[in-house]
């Protein structure tokens, strides 16, 4: 159960990595795997954006850092957290 929760995080920050890569180079979005990757990640990325927005973070640097921050919640947050509650409920 685990392992299986681990792969999963693994993928979706693979899919966050692609598009952080892809907002770099010229894509068409309407290419089925591109729209895949982004609405796979918008619903994590979307959050972190709004929070950021508000803040004046956002408003002094031109660099959307909510693939940085929802990279960090996942793997600093997240992951701890549900294998700490999988060894307690297993």
């Amino acid at each position: 159960m685990i392992l299986t929760f681990n792969i999963f995080l693994n993928i979706l920050n693979i899919l966050i990595f692609i598009r952080v890569f892809l907002s770099y180079i010229r894509i068409d979005y309407y290419n089925p795997i591109i729209r895949l990757v982004y609405e796979l990640t918008e619903p994590i990325l979307s959050p972190f954006r709004r929070l950021l927005m508000n803040s004046s973070i956002s408003k002094a640097f031109f660099v959307d850092f909510s693939p940085m921050i929802a990279l960090l919640f996942i793997d600093c947050i997240v992951r701890p957290l549900i294998i700490n509650l999988i060894y307690i409920i297993f």
